[in-house]
């Protein structure tokens, strides 16, 4: 009986290649988009908030305030005239990125290393694809990045410190206050937009591996080793300020860090092509290498196939009638055209098929050039529109941004108004039925000491001699029963000059 039960195998072959490290990670899964996608949710963003903005407005038309409170000026009065006011979708994100210009001189004032401010500058990106300025200012976006970043990278500073130094040398206590508490009323805020993932892949690792790379084809080209440290060292330096304006652009949210470090390396040293040159030797060099082990991979494949083959046709003729049934499991389960489950093909033959010799990386040297070409032209305009953001259009935006914020937020509206009374008056409650609350607790732990005056401790029926106080008369007499209630009943009329 045992002899005819079919055992499933296990084969022992070589393994598939796994996936890229990279692709599995969350940055490719969440933050990877078309220029469509992008696009849309910048769009879809603005849009929703501008109609919230306006019918805030229209509210704060209609809106009525007690006959005694007159409100002070205010510099917009319609909803009208904030429609007219709102800065564009292009108009925000030009005010996002002057401010994340002001990231790298930050970190190096505070000595900080390039990771915190790539990992600062992608927080503030991410962050605006689902939120516009009209409700968070890029300036307190900015700062809280830094300061997240220098958590998320291992670089901290206390919050106490880096309010001082953002706020400069001549300034007052309550201007570091504002600074500290606009940073910890936004911190939840970013990392819920971030999703809680901290984590960044930036260009700068994937440059510095590539570069690396570059060096080392360049001495086994070069047998000088002086001329090929002086080629790598202009395309490094070129390289790396490419890679920080690529920051500001929306490169790494379309495309993975390595292509990205492709293009900033083919982009060096245009005058001479040093760049594409060294990319095409570093390529062809890479592909050469993935190809050889392509090969021996598919031998080795191969060698184990045959080995399976001949172990299976001399266990068919050694074996009886009632062994077949599991020698033939055993072929099956462990021949190179089935999986792990001998129904199907191994994942192995799909990679190690015809393609091998055309593209052994998984991407052709024209897919990549395509893709740096991309990346190129989004440096290249990305430079340019630097070099037009001027100080003034900047302070307009910001103006109008301010002016068109949801009039509950600003000081002198009607909505603002309304809200601070009632803020107000929430205030004054909860101070009433706080102090309710430990006059009660007070009455009542002294009511359990007196026991033995007549009703048993802690269960005697005392009134609340506060009463009348929440109810509103404020003049009226605290009458209430019981032994305390009684007690100053008796104490008030005394000092009216009352009998008792």
């Amino acid at each position: 009986m045992l002899d005819q039960i079919s055992i499933p195998s296990v084969p022992q072959g070589p393994l598939p290649q796994p996936h890229l490290a990279y692709e599995q990670s969350s940055q490719a899964r969440k933050w990877h988009f078309t220029t469509r996608q992008l696009h849309d949710l910048r769009k879809a963003s603005s849009d929703a908030t501008k109609l919230r903005v306006l019918k805030a407005w229209k509210a704060e038309e209609d809106a009525v305030l007690p006959s005694d409170t007159v409100p002070p000026p205010v510099a917009l009065t319609s909803a009208a005239q904030v429609e007219q006011e709102l800065p564009s979708l292009e108009e925000q994100q030009a005010l996002i990125i002057f401010y994340m210009l002001k990231i790298p001189g930050l970190t190096r004032a505070f000595k900080l290393p390039e990771l915190v401010e790539a990992s600062a500058t992608t927080y503030m990106k991410r962050f605006y694809l689902r939120n516009t300025p009209l409700d968070y200012h890029p300036k307190n976006i900015m700062l809280t990045c830094i300061y997240l970043a220098t958590k998320t990278e291992n670089y901290p500073i206390s919050l106490g410190s880096f309010s001082q130094r953002i706020a400069g040398k001549n300034t007052t206590p309550a201007a570091i206050e504002e600074i500290r508490k606009a940073i910890i009323d936004l911190e939840f805020p970013i990392s819920r937009a971030l999703d809680f993932e901290f984590s960044v892949h930036g260009v700068h690792r994937s440059l510095t591996g590539l570069l690396l790379e570059i060096a080392y084809t360049s001495q086994q080209r070069d047998a000088t080793a002086a001329t090929a440290a002086a080629v790598d060292e202009v395309l490094s330096k070129e390289a790396r300020l490419h890679a920080s304006t690529s920051r500001l652009t929306d490169a790494e949210l379309l495309f993975a860090p390595a292509q990205i470090a492709y293009a900033c390396v083919r982009r060096s040293g245009v005058a001479s092509d040093k760049g594409k040159q060294a990319c095409r030797e570093w390529f062809d060099g890479l592909q050469a290498r993935a190809r050889d082990m392509r090969r021996r991979e598919r031998e080795e494949r191969k060698r184990w196939q045959e080995g399976n083959a001949v172990l299976a046709e001399g266990q068919e003729k050694g074996s009886g009638v009632g062994e077949r049934s599991h020698s033939d499991s055993t072929a099956k389960g462990r021949s190179g055209d089935k999986n792990c489950n001998g129904d199907g093909p191994h994942p192995m033959e799909k990679q190690l098929g015809d393609d091998v010799e055309d593209v052994p990386l998984r991407v052709s040297f024209e897919e990549l050039e395509a893709i740096a070409t991309r990346v190129d032209g989004m440096i290249t305009k990305m430079e340019q529109n630097k070099a037009d953001i001027k100080a003034d259009t900047v302070k307009d935006i910001d103006r109008r941004l301010k002016l068109c914020q949801d009039p509950v937020n600003i000081p002198g509206t009607k909505l603002n108004i309304k809200a601070e009374a009632y803020r107000e008056a929430a205030a004054t409650q909860r101070r009433k039925r706080k102090a309710h609350d430990s006059a009660s607790a007070s009455i009542s732990n002294s009511a359990g000491a007196a026991g033995p005056h007549g009703s048993k401790a802690g269960t005697c029926s005392l009134a609340d001699p506060f009463a009348d106080d929440f109810k509103g008369d404020t003049n009226a007499p605290n009458r209430g029963g019981g032994l305390f209630g009684n007690a100053i009943a008796k104490k008030q009329k005394l000092e009216n000059g009352e009998s008792a």
